[in-house]
């Protein structure tokens, strides 16, 4: 709900930006294999979303799974999708660096191409690992539930990006600036991890 006034209250339709709650994230999860529904299940989704620039999508570890762990559900993150330079900028608060939540994260993003009907063979999903920690960049530090209000905060400040996007299109900005007390931050659990994939390859 919150996100959803924050969609209404930047005028996000005007600037051709739109947010994905969990529940269409979901149904993105379900669209990542590339099978439509019977009779056109995705329709909905794809007139909501087909004349979007920009569409940020939230998503949830909860997502895609087959069985609850007892923490399956309890954490946020995001993938922001420019449609324009045809990047995925995947942001994640705690675990950005970990494989299992990058691969959530490119899943969910794929659904969403595949209801649009987009040829993937020209998206790349970057991972944004100099993003924020909540751990380190947090007034409240070692903060367990901070990805929360971290998603709403990364949307609104994403949200002016997409409706004035930076000279050298493609490039979403760097948010080390906003963070200068750590700096960029840098993978811990998987050195040498690729800052991005091809959905094709």
């Amino acid at each position: 709900m919150a996100l959803e006034v924050l969609r209404r209250d930047e005028d996000c339709d005007t600037y051709g930006i739109d947010i994905a709650n969990s529940t269409v994230a979901q149904i993105c999860c379900f669209a990542s294999n590339g099978i439509d529904g019977p009779s056109g299940e995705y329709d909905q989704y794809r007139t909501r979303y087909n004349n979007k620039n920009w569409i940020i999508v939230i998503c949830n570890d909860g997502m895609g799974g087959i069985e609850n762990d007892g923490t399956s559900g309890s954490h946020w993150s995001m993938v922001a999708m420019d449609r324009i330079s045809k990047n995925a900028y995947y942001y994640d608060s705690l675990w950005v660096d970990r494989h299992e939540y990058q691969t959530l994260g490119h899943n969910i993003s794929l659904g969403m191409l595949n209801i649009l009907g987009e040829d993937i063979s020209l998206w790349t999903y970057l991972i944004q690992l100099e993003c924020p920690d909540q751990n380190f960049d947090n007034l409240f530090k070692q903060d367990g539930g901070a990805c929360g209000p971290f998603v709403y905060k990364m949307t609104q400040i994403a949200i002016p990006f997409g409706c004035c996007p930076p000279r050298d299109a493609g490039q979403y900005p760097s948010l080390a600036p906003y963070h200068p007390s750590r700096g960029v931050r840098r993978p811990s659990r998987l050195p040498g991890y690729p800052r991005y994939r091809c959905y094709s390859g």
